[in-house]
């Protein structure tokens, strides 16, 4: 069930974290309320956010600088409505609004509060509807030793391995990250990894939609109405939409065993991070597959596209894709028969979507070039070698053309390293045929950039890709592509990945 709570209260409309402002936001449809523990002078658990009194009281000084009695001679304002309200004690709060059949986030704004907390949870019945959340980490930690069958929730701008690593120490179940730093491809890989995901930050209707989007748990937002609208009209779309269904595509070359032992494990970590549905690999000779492409089955994921070559070279354009989500119907790989090497591959793979039955292929491909070398008798990449990536991208548009003989006008995804950019005449034979998701995504698309670099330098600027995601035209909507440049990734490998996400 999708939580929607009122942060602090409606607190768009109403002075925060009052009780005009939680009445207010379950008035407007919010099945929680989220608010904040401080301590007073004098020792009184009250409702208050800030450090200081100054945004909403415009008083110096905090909370625990004065005693309950003199807080309730002063008023929280809303500044935009101009409305105001009297601070609230904890157990007024669950007094009135703890029998409800709603759930709330209770977020520790300091140590040293956690026991009283707890306490007053118990006495009202709380524990079952109840998560406990900080930004500090020394205070959930504290809950899960005094109380630990109470759900705790970290607070933080993201989650990176150390964070996860503490929260599963502690034995946490919710992740709170900020809005602005949720990707669907995260949301899944966290609920993979059975943790809640409880947004925040939603401070605009646009950064709502988006975290909504993404398939969050839950959210703490100021407008409560404005979301339940958005949910409303989500639920309100025809059947044929509400069947769609997001779906992550990632492509990366692993260049071959060069150095493998050490890169590796940072590759991993990237496709682990990401999170891809779907990924196709390229140049994965057999040290390479064994080192990189193994290990994630271990990581939900199933393989195909092995291909041997004719003198027994096993050489490989493998794709990968989550078996509890999709149905691999059919696969089958090959040589290009414009090459000169064994390495260039593709590799096909039909799969079906096990929520929705929608079926859909992709095909992982890595195109052919010459290299300094090869034998001078095979010619220039200029001529020969763009001549064989044209023979390529035709013979592309064959097995296109094969796969919807058979299966319909189903969509087709075409990832992979081509040698050569949008400048170049086989990107132009194959955008025939296939929409570029980096020039057709709907709400976010990188800027080009060169994809191929040395092992641990950034691409030179002004470059054009070599790695692209392809569409087969009319048959999926791209909402976003994006070609990842951080330092892990620089570091992993010679190409820059690039990720599409598409609705089915």
């Amino acid at each position: 069930m999708f939580i929607s709570y009122a942060h602090r209260g409606a607190s768009e409309y109403a002075p925060e974290n009052t009780m005009s402002s939680f009445y207010l936001g379950l008035e407007q449809g919010a099945n929680g309320i989220e608010t904040d523990i401080r301590r007073t002078k004098d020792g009184v658990l009250v409702l208050f956010h800030d450090r200081t009194l100054e945004r909403v009281i415009g008083e110096i000084g905090g909370v625990e600088d004065y005693t309950y009695g003199e807080l309730l001679r002063m008023r929280v304002r809303n500044s935009v409505t101009g409305r105001e309200d009297i601070i609230v004690k904890f157990e007024d709060f669950l007094r009135y609004f703890g029998y409800r059949d709603i759930r709330f986030a209770i977020e520790l704004k300091e140590p040293g509060t956690e026991a009283e907390t707890l306490e007053l949870l118990e006495k009202y019945g709380m524990r079952e509807k109840t998560v406990i959340t900080s930004f500090r980490f020394e205070c959930i930690k504290a809950v899960k030793r005094l109380r630990p069958e109470y759900k705790v929730g970290f607070l933080a701008s993201d989650f990176d391995d150390e964070a996860l690593a503490n929260m599963r120490d502690i034995g946490g179940e919710q992740l709170c990250p900020q809005a602005e730093c949720i990707t669907a491809e995260k949301v899944r890989k966290w609920h993979k990894m059975n943790y809640n995901v409880r947004a925040w930050g939603c401070c605009t209707v646009e950064l709502m939609k988006r975290a909504y989007d993404c398939g969050v748990d839950g959210m703490t937002v100021n407008f409560p109405d404005l979301l339940l609208q958005y949910i409303a009209e989500k639920k309100s779309v025809s059947e044929d939409n509400k069947a769609k269904t997001m779906i992550s595509i990632m492509t990366n070359n692993v260049k071959r065993s060069v150095n493998i032992m050490d890169r590796a494990p940072l590759m991993i970590k990237n496709y682990k991070r990401y999170a891809p549905d779907i990924l196709g690999l390229q140049e994965c000779d057999a040290l390479a597959y064994d080192a990189v492409v193994e290990p994630m089955n271990a990581h939900g994921y199933r393989i195909c596209g092995n291909t041997v070559a004719e003198n027994g070279e096993l050489s490989r354009t493998p794709i990968l894709y989550h078996h509890d989500t999709f149905e691999l119907l059919e696969e089958n790989s090959a040589f290009f028969t414009h090459r000169y090497t064994n390495s260039k591959t593709f590799s096909i793979a039909v799969l079906k979507h096990k929520s929705n039955g929608r079926i859909f292929a992709v095909i992982n491909a890595h195109f052919a070039i010459i290299i300094g070398s090869y034998p001078k008798e095979i010619g220039t990449d200029m001529e020969v070698g763009n001549h064989w990536r044209i023979g390529n991208a035709r013979q592309i548009v064959d097995e296109l053309t094969k796969i919807k003989g058979k299966y319909g006008d189903i969509p087709v995804f075409l990832m992979g390293d081509f040698n050569s950019t949008s400048a170049h005449d086989p990107y132009s034979i194959l955008t025939e045929y296939f929409d570029d998701s980096l020039t057709v995504a709907s709400e976010y698309r990188s800027q080009p950039m060169a994809t191929f670099h040395k092992v641990g330098q950034a691409p030179a600027d002004g470059g054009l890709p070599l790695d692209y995601i392809f569409v087969s035209k009319n048959s999926a909507q791209i909402v976003s592509c994006e070609i990842i440049c951080d330092k892990d990734m620089i570091d992993s490998t010679d190409h820059l990945a690039v990720i599409t996400r598409a609705e089915l």
